[in-house]
């Protein structure tokens, strides 16, 4: 249980990065936009999920 939740969490942060990168990054065409939003949302949900 506690090796889901550290892979689980480890995810959330790839995504979080993943998500600031491509809306950060010096890609502001449409669906980098969308996806890093995407990305970004789904990083975030399960710690508001508590």
């Amino acid at each position: 249980m506690k090796g889901m939740k550290l892979s689980q969490l480890l995810l959330c942060i790839f995504l979080i990065g993943e998500g600031l990168i491509s809306i950060l990054g010096l890609k502001f065409d449409g669906i980098h936009f969308v996806m890093g939003g995407i990305a970004l949302a789904a990083g975030v949900l399960p710690f508001l999920d508590k």
